[in-house]
């Protein structure tokens, strides 16, 4: 019983940090490079107080396609605020002059941003973050390749049919020769079955 008295008093210390505790999920997403997509940014206040912007991106390939990893931009001192702008300079993002407006203009970004960017996720410190690398080609490669295959299907097509086309052509000329090799020859032929019937009047005038 004293054992039972002992855990109670210590599980009523731990109370008031109890109530205050928020449920913490991880993301499942390993370390490594990824092509994904920003599904949201929005503007908010860490459980510290800290203003910030998170981005939430989408793998969209891979076996982790589909899962969400995070980003965190603090906006709460000048470097911070540095460090986020040049975040979004590399997505292209306009951001306003009035730091006010910044909700309104992510979330219009977002809207409109059908790019898809290349995102390096680290572990660091038992906290997982994600850093943007730019702007990814993999839509742009995917469609440009299968343009190019297409492309090249039709050219061999043509080339074949050219083929096809010369060879015919070839062979038509060399049925025309044959025709004009034989003509000759069925002359010849005649002209010694006519020797031969005058041949035969002489000598029947001889006798």
């Amino acid at each position: 019983m004293s054992k039972n008295k002992e855990l109670h008093k210590d599980l009523k210390s731990l109370q008031s940090q109890w109530k205050q505790a928020e449920p913490r999920t991880f993301t499942t997403v390993p370390d490594g490079d990824y092509v994904a997509k920003i599904t949201e940014m929005s503007v908010e206040t860490s459980k510290s107080g800290r203003i910030q912007v998170v981005t939430t991106f989408k793998i969209a390939d891979g076996k982790m396609k589909g899962k969400e990893t995070k980003k965190f931009d603090g906006l709460a001192s000048e470097q911070n605020m540095a460090f986020f702008k040049g975040y979004c300079e590399v997505l292209g993002l306009e951001i306003p002059e009035d730091l006010t407006e910044l909700p309104e203009t992510l979330d219009e970004f977002v809207s409109d941003f059908k790019s898809l960017v290349n995102i390096l996720v680290i572990t660091k410190d038992d906290y997982q973050n994600t850093r943007v690398k730019g702007l990814s080609e993999y839509d742009d490669d995917s469609s440009t390749s299968a343009d190019d295959e297409e492309s090249e299907d039709e050219e061999s097509e043509d080339e074949e049919s050219e083929d096809e086309e010369s060879e015919d052509s070839e062979d038509d000329d060399e049925e025309d020769d044959d025709d004009e090799e034989d003509e000759p020859k069925k002359k010849k032929g005649k002209d010694k079955d006519k020797d031969k019937d005058k041949d035969k009047d002489k000598k029947k005038k001889k006798k």
